[in-house]
């Protein structure tokens, strides 16, 4: 995640890098970086928020199933303990 500012409207934001977001998870961007668009412009990225919703949720419930593991083993790790 990176803070960013748009050139046109100076307002800050949030968001990802397009095209280190293409390196881990390819789906979820259009376009390459520095492509250039049929006019010789550079074409933008953009992100896809599905696929990078869905990974990230994944995410969180491997995290979730991580933290109640070892809570369970903190609670046993209590109930021995005098």
């Amino acid at each position: 995640p990176v803070n960013y500012r748009f050139k046109s409207d100076n307002v800050p934001r949030e968001g990802f890098i397009a095209h280190e977001v293409q390196e881990v998870i390819p789906s979820a961007v259009s376009f390459n970086k520095d492509e250039l668009a049929v006019d010789g412009k550079i074409q933008p990225q953009s992100l896809n928020l599905p696929p990078l919703i869905a990974v990230l949720t994944k995410a969180i419930q491997e995290l979730s199933a991580e933290v109640t593991a070892l809570r369970t083993e903190l609670d046993a790790v209590k109930a021995k303990l005098p």
